[in-house]
C-alpha cells in the first residue's frame, strides 16, 4: 500500500549523504537532464528550461554542509506585459548553509526572527541526506528575473492604454476620470 499523502520526490534530486559530502571532490557537476528541466520548467510556472547545470564546492564541519559554487541555466520566462517568450541566461553564485532541520526548527522557535546576510540561506535538512539537486533547483527559481519583459512589452502596453506604468494610468481609469469631472461640472457629482 502507497501513502497517496506523501510529498513528490524533487525533479531534480541528487541526495548526498553526509558521509558522502565529507568525502566529495572539489567541482562537483550536476547537470539537470531534459525531463528534469521540463518538469522544473512546469513546477516554476517558466515557458522552458534549456540548460540547468551548478559546480558545487562541499565544505562539512560537524553536521553543517557549506555548499558553495555556481549555478547556469538557459530559461525562457513569460513577459509579464505579453506573456510571451522572453528568454534569459542565468549565472548565479551558490552560497548556502545547510544544517539538520531539528537543529534550525529549535533555533527559529527560541529566537526571535532577525536575520543577518549570514543566515539568508540557511537551509535544514533530515536523516543525514542533503539533496543538492533541489537546492539548485531552488536557487534557480530565487536567482530569476522577477520583471521579465519581451522587446514589444512597452508598444504593446501602450497600445492598451497604458499611459504611465509608474502610476498605472490607463485609457479606462481616464475615461472614468473624465466622466466624473463632467458630471462634477454640471452639478451630478460630489
Amino acid at each position: 500500500m502507497t501513502d497517496s499523502s506523501a510529498t513528490p520526490p524533487p525533479e531534480l534530486s541528487r541526495p548526498l549523504s553526509l558521509d558522502a559530502a565529507r568525502r566529495a571532490a572539489p567541482g562537483m557537476r550536476i547537470t539537470a537532464s531534459a525531463e528534469e528541466c521540463a518538469a522544473l520548467a512546469r513546477r516554476f510556472d517558466l515557458i522552458a528550461i534549456d540548460a540547468l547545470s551548478a559546480t558545487i564546492d562541499l565544505a562539512v564541519d560537524g553536521d553543517e554542509v557549506a555548499v558553495t559554487g555556481s549555478l547556469h541555466a538557459a530559461v525562457i520566462q513569460r513577459c509579464i506585459a505579453t506573456s510571451g517568450p522572453v528568454p534569459q541566461q542565468v549565472d548565479a553564485a551558490l552560497h548556502i548553509r545547510c544544517v539538520p532541520l531539528a537543529r534550525l526548527e529549535v533555533a527559529e522557535a527560541e529566537a526571535e526572527i532577525e536575520l543577518s546576510d549570514a543566515d539568508l540561506d540557511v537551509v535544514g535538512y533530515s536523516g543525514g541526506t542533503i539533496d543538492l539537486g533541489e537546492l539548485v533547483a531552488e536557487s534557480l527559481v530565487l536567482a530569476l528575473d522577477l520583471w521579465p519583459r519581451a522587446p514589444d512589452a512597452d508598444a504593446f502596453l501602450r497600445a492598451r492604454g497604458v499611459v504611465d506604468e509608474d502610476n498605472v494610468t490607463n485609457a479606462a481609469f481616464g475615461a472614468l476620470a473624465s466622466l466624473r469631472d463632467a458630471l462634477a461640472s454640471k452639478g451630478g457629482a460630489d
